[in-house]
């Protein structure tokens, strides 16, 4: 038990535990394998309040003109933060989709107050369909990582779990 071999040994056996049920129930290596799929959906984010933070718009290309939304988005700034209004960036993500950034905020309580104000004005959003475009908070350590792993889905959890 004391051996350097003890945790290269265990991870051998949880290896061939999940791989190919060995010494367990079929229950326990489902709970194993679910446990695995939890851990990776959950993706490498991690949640902090007083990290600068993001608006992150992930728009339908298919279906929304970007221009016309960035025209918007720039006059809802200016109209309601005309003082340090927040920079827009946009860049693309990937084959359908476009990616709008607004920012950067020092932590998420200022965030929280513009995003509010966002949802609740119908002419950012206007003409455009909820199915075409995600609005998500991010912070800026989790936006490089989002942006390189191109998962949504992954962020999508992250985010109900951590921001909703």
């Amino acid at each position: 038990p004391n051996s350097d071999l003890v945790p290269r040994a265990n991870a051998i056996i949880l290896m061939l535990q999940k791989k190919y049920g060995i010494g367990i129930t079929p229950e326990q290596r489902a709970a194993l394998l679910a446990k695995d799929k939890n851990q990776k959906l959950a993706g490498p984010y991690v949640f902090d309040a007083t990290a600068p933070h993001l608006v992150m718009l992930l728009v339908n290309t298919g279906t929304v003109q970007i221009r016309p939304l960035v025209v918007r988005l720039s006059d809802f700034n200016q109209r309601y933060f005309p003082k340090g209004a927040p920079e827009i960036k946009n860049v693309p993500f990937d084959a359908t989709h476009r990616l709008i950034t607004v920012g950067n905020f020092d932590n998420l309580v200022q965030l929280a107050a513009y995003f509010r104000a966002l949802t609740e004005n119908a002419y950012v959003f206007s003409g455009i369909a909820k199915k075409d475009y995600e609005l998500y908070m991010i912070s800026l350590k989790n936006y490089s990582l989002f942006y390189k792993a191109k998962n949504i889905r992954s962020y999508t959890e992250f985010y109900r779990e951590h921001y909703q």
